[in-house]
């Protein structure tokens, strides 16, 4: 036996056909995907690791994502800066969280010469392993020039 029940009215309004979803962009013939991780250790008690990274000559690395891990519930600060094409330097980043730390730019970071990952560690004994990387994509000079014109 088959049942229609009557809509009254009562209740929640559905709100699932307004939702939206966040993607990473689309890669395009131009541009390539780019990751970088790399271990640093060992960071010393209640000290901090510098890591450069070189941005290729004549391209842009736009991210999306910075990642750093420790295998243990230790305090540790991810700050992250970028070195443009003059040299200045400038901070894109600083957090600070127990064990890991995940940052999702929601609309891409650039970065042009290099990217400086600096770590600390705000235990008392000295971090034996730490894991750093970093996801987006990169493009040339020009591409993202007549991107921006």
């Amino acid at each position: 036996m088959v049942f229609d029940v009557a809509a009254r009215g009562i209740g929640r309004k559905d709100y699932s056909q307004g939702t939206e979803i966040s993607v990473e962009p689309l890669i395009t013939s131009w541009q390539g995907l780019y990751t970088h991780t790399e271990l640093v250790a060992p960071i010393p008690a209640g000290g901090s690791i510098t890591t450069d990274v070189a941005v290729p000559t004549d391209q842009v690395v736009i991210l999306h994502d910075v990642y750093a891990t420790v295998p243990q519930n230790t305090l540790i600060r991810l700050i992250l800066q970028s070195i443009d094409l003059e040299g200045d330097i400038m901070t894109d980043l600083d957090m600070s969280d127990y064990q890991s730390i995940d940052y999702h730019y929601p609309r891409g970071d650039t970065f042009w010469r290099t990217i400086r990952f600096i770590t600390y560690n705000y235990r008392d004994v000295v971090e034996d392993l730490c894991i750093i990387g970093c996801a987006g994509f990169y493009t040339s000079h020009q591409s993202y020039n007549l991107q921006l014109g």
